[in-house]
């Protein structure tokens, strides 16, 4: 990733290397050069289909493995860089969510992390509200509301940047 984009801060190569390589990708990339015809299933298992990630994405690592022990690092970087070349393309537009900006913004000016604290919930089990706050150093609680914890923080991060004045 540092070859390919030699002037991108360590964050946005992070996000753009974890999105090239997570499993939704690499069963894409399996199901593109037709991996699934070339595997030798279970008795439970009759066929493979593109929902199939977690099986896709696995044989998709373990070629990559193969090829590496055959054939070594050059040439397993060539294939790569071969058969992830529209995905690599992909990746060049990476939208950083609130609470991403809000942890590389506080690990830069404070070398801390900002302080997430859930308030409570609300609702039934099924449909809860999650109120959280956060905060940063010399900033007050800002405070957020989701329908998980994770949305929550996500909007509470979002007010802190924007009360902050922080882009």
């Amino acid at each position: 990733m540092y070859d390919l984009y030699p002037d991108e801060s360590e964050g946005i190569l992070d996000k753009k290397f974890a999105k090239l390589v997570n499993k939704k990708t690499c069963s894409e990339i399996a199901w593109s050069i037709g991996l699934q015809d070339h595997l030798i299933l279970g008795n439970s298992k009759k066929n493979i289909n593109k929902n199939d990630e977690k099986i896709l994405s696995d044989a998709c690592e373990a070629l990559i493995g193969s090829i590496f022990i055959d054939k070594g690092y050059l040439n397993t970087k060539d294939f790569v860089l071969k058969i992830w070349k529209k995905k690599i393309n992909e990746s060049s537009i990476i939208v950083l969510d609130p609470k991403t900006k809000l942890q590389e913004y506080s690990l830069k000016y404070f070398k801390r992390l900002p302080i997430y604290n859930l308030i409570n919930s609300r609702g039934p089990k099924h449909n809860p509200t999650y109120k959280v706050s956060v905060s940063i150093v010399d900033s007050k609680n800002y405070i957020g509301f989701g329908n998980s914890k994770q949305s929550a923080e996500q909007d509470s991060a979002k007010n802190l940047l924007k009360g902050k004045k922080i882009y």
